[in-house]
């Protein structure tokens, strides 16, 4: 009887340690504006690997503006590439809209055509006065495929 109750209090708790590694559901990653690459784009490295999941993407800036200065800031311009594991790319142009926010959802619920280390580019045209940097929130939405 005691060996039972050992080996159930062994794989509790060998579930629980199992359970805690399991990778995070959301990442963040920030690129500094001194830290673009050569051509000024800030780079993302996503991993989208789990092809059973949906994701939910979000972009975010800091801005070294008062209230009132940002407020009278017209929509940033971004140039938005996707590179595939596979290389292809797709590119689209959007609008971060940085007089109403820091932080504004890009995708909600894509699912990627290929499961991978997926890279993403940002290009700002006409930066904004007091730019900081560019970041992105990837959430992991699990089974929702």
């Amino acid at each position: 009887m005691k060996r039972l109750a050992a080996h159930i209090a062994v794989i509790a708790t060998l579930s629980v340690a199992f359970a805690s590694c399991s990778k995070p559901a959301v990442s963040e990653s920030f690129v500094s504006i001194e830290d673009r690459d050569v051509i000024g784009s800030y780079v993302f490295d996503m991993d989208l690997c789990d092809s059973l999941a949906a994701y939910d993407l979000y972009l975010y800036t800091r801005v070294d503006q008062r209230p009132s200065e940002l407020a009278a800031q017209e929509d940033m311009e971004l140039r938005v590439r996707w590179i595939s594991p596979q290389g292809e790319r797709y590119e689209e142009q959007v609008y971060f809209p940085v007089r109403e926010k820091t932080k504004a959802l890009y995708r909600s619920d894509f699912v990627p055509v290929e499961p991978g280390i997926w890279k993403l580019e940002l290009s700002v045209r006409d930066e904004v006065e007091g730019l900081r940097g560019m970041g992105i929130v990837l959430e992991r939405k699990d089974g929702t495929r």
